[in-house]
């Protein structure tokens, strides 16, 4: 048995339910950038209750809290960092080289050249159907994901 398979949250296994997993991660971009207050806390509830059962046992091999852990990751870290005033960075002694700003400087041309080009409803696909998803589910009484 390997370690993946012994997931305390199964359904959210990126392997096992790729679809499932895909379609709440965007779920999350959705209601985070275009839900309202009502959605993005019903979806923090649901996101919490799933990630009260992430954490490691006592024996294992690392320590890990999904509560706990921070949220941003390597590539959120960067394009937040990118996205902040340069004297805040100082002040919070983030490191930022002239390369870090070439690179986020192409990420942004890049990205707004393709949002340039595309129609409203492409733009904003696939939160817009990952939205009307989650909108259905609460209308309806389930649970966010």
């Amino acid at each position: 048995m390997t370690r993946r398979s012994l997931s305390k949250v199964d359904s959210g296994n990126l392997v096992r339910h790729p679809v499932k997993r895909t379609r709440t991660t965007l779920t999350y971009l959705a209601v985070a950038t275009m839900g309202t207050d009502a959605e993005r806390a019903a979806y923090r509830r649901g996101v919490n209750r799933a990630h009260a059962q992430v954490h490691s046992a006592p024996d294992s091999p690392v320590t890990y809290d999904a509560i706990a852990a921070a949220p941003a990751r390597r590539f959120h870290r960067f394009v937040t960092t990118g996205f902040l005033p340069p004297h805040f960075r100082a002040e919070m002694h983030l490191t930022w080289t002239s390369a870090d700003q070439r690179r986020f400087d192409a990420l942004l041309r890049g990205v707004g050249a393709v949002v340039r080009l595309s129609p409203g409803p492409l733009r904003r696909f696939p939160c817009n159907l990952c939205l009307w998803d989650l909108r259905r589910r609460l209308r309806t009484g389930r649970r966010p994901f």
